[in-house]
């Protein structure tokens, strides 16, 4: 379980690297970890819920919360 949550982990801080690489780029070092740790966060919430809805629901949320 625990690699899975590493890789989605992984895969949600490149998605976020390579849309908004001014944001999320090695070069910030604090919003890498940041996401990447958000990432894991997501990753396990995903493992123990089983669905894909509340989290997608809670990153589109932040997302519109903090940009618009």
């Amino acid at each position: 379980m625990w690699t899975v949550i590493l890789a989605v982990a992984i895969i949600f801080y490149i998605g976020h690297a390579v849309f908004i690489p001014d944001s999320f780029a090695l070069a910030h070092v604090s919003s890498a970890f940041s996401i990447l740790g958000l990432g894991i966060v997501v990753a396990f919430l995903r493992a123990k819920l089983k669905t894909l809805h509340i989290i997608l629901v809670l990153h589109l949320s932040f997302y519109f919360i903090f940009v618009f």
